[in-house]
């Protein structure tokens, strides 16, 4: 940032300065409260006063890195250095977007979080685009009929002669009209055939029921399996996930739009480059778990004691006769067969100690597919980062 507009922010900023506060660094005696924040930052809307917005919380955040609830002169004009150049992916740039992120401020961030953000930022985009396309119509149509009011033969009354639109739509849309003629596989519309944009609950519960697991145990079933598991659990946001969503009392029905789902899929399929590791990760843990979870059961039944003791008498059976055939074949040894063995041992036990690895990482984290700073600078400073900068997004909010 150039001297000249340091000092410009400077002037600026003693005026917005109203809440007492004592900087020995600039020799300010003032700084910015949450409410001066929210009458110059908030964008405008024609909610006065703004409705509550988890993005204003996360805006006012980005600027107060001390937390005392105050934006002194140096958070200020860093603040402004980093929302006017929204490309840079500096150190200090990425870790106040991840503390945006990181809503219970625990140093790390989930999936969930992003999706509490989005649904929070689509509401007020809403609001915001919403307002553009009736200050634009009050424009042009201002323009127009006083035009027509001024070179017109026609009196001043004519030009009010125009019908008002009906408010909601009656009418059913035609059977042809429910069909994509490119893609007739396609089973998410923008508008649903009842020309309806909104989903009832009964067709979000549907739509996010989780397919169930099949029981072959081989490689691609099991890929498919993890990959319609880990979407069921992390892709969603449950509805007591999102009580703490401050959207206003006009857009509490956002999670029942269909565009919105539209374009929750789509931030999904990107935040996959994220958490789509973490994640498959705790559910290939889950999977294994499973079939330990089973057994303890069996153990506490007496019915199924029962039959174990049953089945360990066949097995020892069974084992008998496999010694004995073992015994015969002792002089005959198989080099290849006793080395693959060693190495699908190496092999199992690798994968043990790997999911053990996991199971401890998710307990100290305190949940599955979180990511540290340290994982979400690398991966937003990788390969895929021209694919993340939707991330930052938010923070142009907050310029000045």
């Amino acid at each position: 940032m150039e001297q000249a507009e340091l000092e410009a922010l400077y002037e600026q900023f003693k005026v917005l300065a109203a809440s007492e506060f004592n900087d020995t660094k600039f020799g300010i005696h003032g700084a910015i409260s949450r409410d001066t924040f929210d009458k110059c930052f908030i964008p405008n809307t024609h909610l006065r006063p703004p409705a509550p917005n988890l993005i204003y919380d996360r805006m006012f955040n980005f600027y107060d890195t001390k937390g005392d609830g105050l934006v002194d002169f140096e958070e200020f004009a860093i603040g402004v250095s980093y929302t006017n150049n929204n490309k840079s992916k500096t150190p200090e740039k990425l870790r106040r977007v991840f503390k945006g992120y990181d809503l219970n401020d625990d140093g790390y961030v989930e999936r969930k979080d992003f999706l509490r953000m989005f649904k929070a930022f689509y509401s007020l985009s809403k609001v915001l685009v919403r307002d553009i396309v009736a200050s634009l119509g009050d424009e042009l149509y201002e323009q127009g009929h006083m035009d027509q009011a001024l070179n017109g033969r026609q009196p001043i009354s004519a030009v009010f002669t125009s019908s008002i639109p009906p408010a909601g739509r009656s009418w059913d849309k035609p059977e042809s009209a429910n069909k994509d003629d490119e893609d007739e596989e396609s089973n998410s519309p923008v508008v649903l055939p009842s020309s309806k944009d909104h989903m009832t609950p009964e067709d979000l519960a549907k739509a996010h029921g989780r397919s169930p697991t099949p029981e072959s145990r081989s490689e691609n079933e099991r890929e498919r399996t993890i990959e319609s598991l880990r979407r069921s659990d992390f892709w969603t946001l449950a509805p007591e996930e999102s009580e703490d969503l401050m959207i206003p009392d006009e857009e509490k029905d956002v999670g029942s739009e269909v565009l919105f789902h539209m374009a929750m899929r789509g931030i999904n399929e990107l935040l996959d480059l994220l958490f789509k590791e973490k994640e498959k990760a705790a559910v290939e843990v889950r999977l294994e778990d499973v079939p330990a979870q089973k057994e303890s059961e069996k153990a506490c039944d007496p019915e199924s004691k029962t039959e174990t003791k049953a089945e360990e008498n066949i097995n020892e059976e069974a084992n008998g006769t496999v010694e004995v055939e073992n015994k015969k074949n002792e002089n005959e040894p198989d080099s290849s067969s006793s080395n693959s063995s060693k190495k699908e041992e190496k092999d199992k036990e690798k994968e043990k100690e790997n999911l053990t690895a996991i199971r401890e990482e998710i307990k100290q984290r305190g949940g599955e597919g979180r990511l540290s700073y340290e994982e979400f600078e690398k991966i937003m400073t990788g390969s895929d980062s021209g694919r993340l900068e939707f991330v930052g997004t938010w923070t142009e909010l907050a310029s000045f």
